[in-house]
Order: structure tokens, then sequence, then C-alpha cells
């Protein structure tokens, strides 16, 4: 775990562990300046009198032919007993002397050879120690600050375990040939050498699948290893043949584990996991494989091709592989540390700066002015430097930013942009489109998206702005997808499609194009989450990126959350309009019921004697009597009378529906059937067009019967002189409701007539009484439904009937 500042919380493993390694370089630095102007023999040999392949093509040894990897036996026929004496014996002598050595290579007879003595000079230490020191302490270094950064990851940790290993190896190998005080401790490094390269190959950029899937592999590696390396210290002075055998399989070992390590790094630039891991590694890559392959290379030359040539020449390019790695973490933030390293940076410049400045000031006045004047001008001056700090800091670090390349955008200022924006919103679509082109004008990204939740616990894309969304790209998320589940775990934390431990979870970012999905969520809950591909520029998304696309998206899932409670407000008030809107015309048809049943009583039997009276006469008159004509108007009109009065108490019934399942088609055939005569009579061509997938529908079959009657009543009626008349039936565009489709080809409905076609009493047709489409109104809302009509003169008529289904 890492605190705020990014530097390991209890750390004091990681500071002892720094510590030492400092100590021990600073000693082997030592250690090893005490060579520069030294006679010495001509060649190195380790305290067992073993002959490395260490040196220059200049060195006596070398150009004695003296075979490296042998065991030196003898110095003018004398035995010696450790390296010390025969670098003794070799710096008493005067310089150019050529005593005789007697060698034993690894296979064969012992070897004689004159090797004259020589000085080591500083072109001498450049070759061989300097070399050694310089690669190790900036692998050392690079290991140690990467894990001082980033702690967390498994490939900073791998980098560091293997730069450290290899760096300590290499300044403990540069003492190996004088003091040897850190021999034991050079042997195991060597043996875990190979190991290191394996981890690092098996973890850098990403973790590789046998490791997700096989725990036990790194601690059997490292554990065989650090057997070898005791196995070495045992038989340093024990036994010769052994120590070169372990050699070999140390040497072996580096061939294929560096084999592996640069196989892997070119995979990873060519068939990188992710397009954000290829962004962030790819110079990190590029600088290992060309890091690595010349030390693999010589030693597979050396081992197995048997061509003998000084090793220390092959370790310069390994400098190049910390030079990568550290300008991948300075201009493409590797391992995602750039804000902490560009505040550090700014920080540093700052104080020195300050410092520089005070300290010169300060002398300055001492020198020029003494007393108290001269006090009250250092005051002075050092308020002077105080209202500088803020301007200056903030310049300091808009160069840094300049010095690291990254898109400029005023992270203080977009954020308050945002938040003015978004607290003003209060719809969903306008809330998700100002988050998208806020991201979109800010890093320039290709496209994004934004996913919303939905009360399944399913996702679907809301919006999308960029580049066009692929065909085959999914619509919604079910609440198992692995991504969805992820989410809903953790609703913080930033995604990639880097397969960091869960390939399933990468390959579902891959599949909506996204190389970051940055979750919505409000009080922990997730609303929803932001996908988002690759920017324009090339690059990677920063760590401050990150922070940036955090802090919107967590003022989005606010302004989400208004938005969705002022709508949730907004449709209760809705609600409660509509019940309003239903409690007074149910108190009006109560009314209209009660002025019904009163003018029914009071009208109905005076009616009904003027009826009566009216066929008596009828009867008294004889069949050409010219009053007789008079008498049926009277009885007709006396009918019609008697129908509205019928027509009006009818409407103020409750109408109160009885659902049960009915199928659309029979309901539209017995209207059709019941309607038949008019039909033939008026020569009306009936289109029927029923949908045959569409399901039965839970309705009062007797009151959705007496509405289609009205409707196609109505038609026949605008149809006098014939024409076509066309009953549709089929589901709803949102799949939720029967959508009822009535249409003529009449004489249509003139807009203001439109304006009043469902009110009580409002009829177009000269013996109509105005109840129909009314009653036909009333029966479809209680019903949960709408009923519309669309119409122009002389172009037909089309009543449209939508129930719930």
């Amino acid at each position: 775990m890492r605190s705020e500042t990014g530097w390991p919380r209890g750390g004091w493993t990681f500071w002892i562990a720094a510590a030492a390694a400092t100590a021990i370089t600073l000693v082997c630095a030592a250690n090893s300046l005490r060579w520069i102007n030294r006679p010495f023999p001509g060649f190195f040999v380790w305290d067992n009198l073993f002959v490395p392949a260490v040196g220059d093509t200049d060195w006596t040894g070398y150009e004695a032919g003296i075979p490296y990897r042998s065991r030196l036996l003898t110095m003018d026929g004398q035995t010696l007993a450790s390296a010390g004496a025969l670098y003794a014996r070799a710096a008493a002598l005067p310089l150019g002397s050529a005593p005789t050595y007697e060698l034993q290579p690894p296979e064969g007879p012992p070897r004689t050879l004159r090797i004259p003595t020589m000085r080591f000079d500083v072109g001498d230490y450049l070759w061989t120690l300097g070399n050694y020191l310089l690669v190790g302490v900036l692998l050392t270094l690079l290991g140690f600050a990467v894990f001082a950064l980033r702690p967390d990851a498994p490939a900073a940790r791998a980098l560091w375990i293997a730069c450290a290993t290899w760096g300590l190896y290499l300044v403990t190998a540069a003492d190996i040939f004088g003091p040897a005080w850190f021999r034991p401790l050079c042997l195991l490094l060597q043996a875990l050498g190979p190991a290191t390269l394996v981890h690092l190959a098996l973890s850098f950029p990403v973790e590789r699948a046998p490791l997700r899937r096989q725990r036990w592999l790194l601690p059997a590696l490292y554990g065989a290893a650090a057997l070898v390396g005791l196995i070495h210290n045992l038989v340093f002075h024990r036994s010769f043949a052994a120590g070169l055998a372990i050699d070999r399989i140390n040497s072996v070992g580096l061939v294929v584990a560096g084999t592996l390590l640069i196989g892997l790094l070119a995979d990873a630039l060519l068939r990188p996991p992710s397009a954000a891991a290829r962004q962030r590694t790819k110079l990190a890559a590029l600088g290992g494989v060309a890091s690595f392959v010349i030390p693999v290379a010589g030693f597979f030359v050396y081992y197995l091709l048997g061509v003998s040539f000084p090793l220390n020449f092959v370790t310069f390019s390994i400098v190049l592989f910390p030079l990568a790695i550290a300008y991948a973490i300075v201009q493409h933030d590797l391992f995602e540390v750039d804000a902490i390293i560009r505040r550090t940076l700014a920080w540093a410049i700052l104080t020195a700066l300050i410092a520089v400045g005070y300290l010169g000031g300060v002398g300055a006045l001492e020198v020029l002015f003494t007393g108290r004047g001269g006090r009250l001008l250092q005051l002075a001056f050092l308020l002077a430097i105080v209202a500088v700090v803020n301007p200056l800091r903030d310049r300091v670090q808009a160069g840094v930013d300049r010095l690291f390349a990254r898109e400029r955008y005023d992270y203080r200022a977009t954020v308050t942009r945002a938040s003015q924006s978004l607290a003003r919103l209060l719809d969903v679509d306008v809330v998700v489109r100002e988050i998208l082109h806020t991201i979109v004008a800010t890093m320039r990204v290709e496209h994004g998206a934004v996913w919303l939740r939905g009360a399944d616990g399913g996702y679907r894309r809301h919006a999308a702005v960029g580049a066009a969304v692929p065909a085959d790209a999914p619509a919604s998320l079910a609440p198992d997808d692995p991504l969805i589940r992820r989410l809903e775990a953790a609703a913080d934390d930033i995604l990639t499609d880097e397969p960091i431990g869960d390939p399933a979870l990468a390959a579902g970012i891959a599949a909506l194009r996204a190389t970051l999905v940055v979750p919505m969520a409000f009080e922990e809950r997730p609303l929803g989450f932001i996908a988002l591909g690759g920017k324009a520029s090339g690059r990677f998304y920063s760590g401050e990126d990150r922070g940036l696309l955090q802090t919107l998206a967590s003022q989005g899932a606010m302004a989400l959350e208004n938005a969705r409670s002022y709508q949730a407000v907004a449709d209760a008030n809705a609600e409660l309009r509509r019940a309003q809107a239903q409690l007074i015309q149910a108190e009006r048809f109560a009314a209209i019921g009660e002025v019904s049943a009163a003018v029914a009583h009071g009208i109905r039997n005076p009616l009904a004697g003027i009826k009566a009276a009216a066929r008596v006469a009828g009867l008294e008159l004889g069949a050409e009597h010219p009053a007789r004509a008079t008498i049926g108007d009277i009885v007709d009109e006396s009918n019609r009378l008697e129908a509205r009065i019928k027509a009006l108490l009818d409407f103020a019934k409750p109408f109160e529906p009885h659902p049960a399942p009915c199928a659309v088609d029979e309901m539209v055939a017995e209207a059709l059937r019941a309607l038949r005569a008019q039909i033939q009579a008026q020569a009306i061509a009936v289109e029927v067009d029923i949908d045959p997938e569409l399901p039965a529908a839970a309705v009062d079959r007797g009151q959705i019967v007496e509405v289609l009657l009205v409707l196609l009543s109505n038609a026949i009626e605008a149809m006098a002189g014939g024409g076509r008349l066309s009953v549709r039936a089929r589901r709803s565009d949102d799949g939720r409701h029967l959508q009822l489709d009535v249409r003529d080809s009449g004489i249509g409905i003139s807009p203001a007539q439109q304006a009043r076609l469902f009110h009580l009493f409002a009829t177009t047709k000269p013996t109509g009484t105005g109840l129909g489409l009314a009653v036909a109104k009333k029966i479809v809302e209680r019903h949960g439904g709408r009923i519309g009509a669309t119409s122009a003169p002389g172009e037909g008529t089309c009543f449209t009937v939508r129930l719930p289904l």
C-alpha cells in the first residue's frame, strides 16, 4: 500500500534494504577505486584463484592467451594461497616483469604462460570495474525508485527485484576481484539472476497467465536458484570442478531466461495485451530488447559456442534499460507516477531557486549593509521572496509540465466549469451530453460513450460521441456480465483493457471498443460508467488524466441523481394532475348522471304520453288523411328524443371494465359482422390486418367491441358513396401496448371539428347524438389507454386506440 504522497506505507523493510544497498555500493566503489594506478598481473582472479572472463584486449593476460574460466596453479613455480597473494607478489615485481604462470583450463592439460605485469590505469577501470559499478548503480537506483513509487503494481515489484538483484550483483562483482568482502552475496545474486529475469518476463508490462494460474511457480523458481547459490558458496573453495559446473548452469540459465525476456518483451510490443499497455510500455519494451540482446548473445557465443573474449564488454548495453525505463516514466507515465514526479520535481526546483535566491540576497545585503538598516533590508527581502513564491511555483510547474510534454489543460478550471454546468442541469440527456463534451474537448478523446444502469441491474448505452459505434458492439450489458459484476463490487476503480488478473473483464472492455472505463457512482451506488477510446494524440491516460476523469464522473453521477430525482418529482406531479383530472371528470360524470336521471324522469313519462296519443290519432285517421304524415313525424321525433335520453343515461354509467384475455382478431370480426349489412349496402371494401404474433389483450370484451362499433359506424357513415375501410392491429413501437387503427377514405373532419371531436354532444352528422365518441373515449381511458384521430377534409380519417397489453 502507498500513502497519498506515493511512498510505501510501513516501509521499514524497504528503507533497511535501501540503506543496505547504499552501504554495499559505497564500500564496493571505494574498494574498486583503489585499483587505479596499481601494478597487477595483467588479469583478474577470484579468491579461489578462478580466472574470470573479465579484462581488456590490450591487457597482457589477454595478449598472452590466458584461458578464461581456468584455475591458477602456480606463479614462478610457487603455489598461491589466495588472490591477495597473487596481487601482492605481482605488485612487488618491477613493472613489465613476466613471471611464469601455470593454469589449469576447464578442459585439457595445464598450460604455462609468461604474462608481464602492467599498471591498472583509468581506462582499464572504466572498461571493467567502472563499467560494472555504473550499470549496477543505475539498475539498483531504478529498482528501488520504481518500487517506492508503485509498490502495489506486480510489474513494479518484478522490476525492483530484477534490477536490485542484477544491480547489486554487478556492484559486488566489482569487489570480488579484490577484497571480496561480499563474495557470498555476489554468488547468491548471480544464481538468482536468471530467476529474476523470468519473473520480470512474466510480469512486465502485465502479469501473464502462467503466474496467475500457477502461484507456486515463482517460489519454486527462486527456491531452486537460492539453492544453487548456496551450493556455489559451499563448494567455492572446496571443489573447482563443481564451481565450474555451477558457473555453466548459471550462464545457461541466463541465456534461457534472457531469451524468454526478450521474446515476451517483443511480443508485448508487437501483440500488446491492450492499447493502453502498448502506449505505456512501447519505449520500455524497446529499451529492454536493445539492452539484453547483446548480453544474451554474448553469453550464448561464449558458453555454448566456445568463443573466448572478456564478458565485461557485453554489459555496456544494459545501461540502455534503466535509461529507457526512466524516460518512459517521465514521458509516458510508466507505472502511472506522472503526478508524483511532476510535483516532486517542481517543488525541488522551487526549493532550490528560493534557497539560492535567499542565501545570495542575504549574503549580498550582509556585505553591503550593516547594522539595523541591513537587518531591515534583509527582512524586506524575505517578505519579497514570500510574495513571489506562489507566482514562481505556478511558473515552475508549468515549465515542468512542458518538459513532460503532456496535453495541457487547467485541471482546476475544467472541474470548476463542469461543476457549474452540471449543477444547473435537470435533464438526464443533457447531463450525459455535457459529461461527454467536457471529456472529449479537454482530453481530445477519439470516442466515448455513457452507459446508464437500468432498474433490472443491466446497463444500456445512453449516448455516444466521436467515432461511429461498430455494428457488432453491444448496446446493453446483462447484470451477470464480468464488467458489470466488477463495477458493482468496486464502484470507484477505473478499469483498463489490460488483462491484469481477469482476462474476461479485459475482453468485455475491449468489446466496447474502449481502453478505459470510468465508473459513475453516487454514495457508493453505481449509476453507470463512461467508456472511452484512445486519445487523438496517441498518448495514454496519465495519472492526472485519471484523477480528472474520476472527478468528472463523480460530479456527473451527482448531476444524474439530481436529474432523476427531479424527473421523479415531475412524474409524481404529473400523476397527481392526472388523478386530479380523473377525479374532476368522475365528479362531472356523477353530476351528469344525476341531471340525466332527473331529466329522464321528468321527460320520459310525458314523452311516452305524447307518443301514445300520436299513435292513437294515427290509428283513428285514415290512410289518406293529410295529417297522417305529421302524426308519423311526431312518433319519429319522440323515438329520437328517447334514444338521446337513453344515450345520456348510458354515458353517465360508471363503465367499470372487467378485463379478461381476449383475442383481438375475434373482437374485430365480431364488430364487422354486426355492421355487415351497412357495409354491403354502401359497397365498402374492407381490409383487415391483424399481427398474427399479437398476444391476447386483457380487456373487457363487450366494451372494446362497443368502441369498435362506434368507430366503424362513424367510418361507414363518412363514406356514403362507398370507399375503403381499413382495420389494423399491432404492437406499439414501445412493445407494451396494443394499437388499433380504424381508417376510412371518407369526407374527413375539419380542424375546428377535431378540437371537439370527443366532447359530449359534439357531432358532425345531422342525425348524430354526439355521444358515441365520448362514450368510446371514456371506455378506452377506463382501460388505461388513449384514443386519438388524425384527419383532413377530403382525405379520410384514422382513429387510433392504444390499450396496455
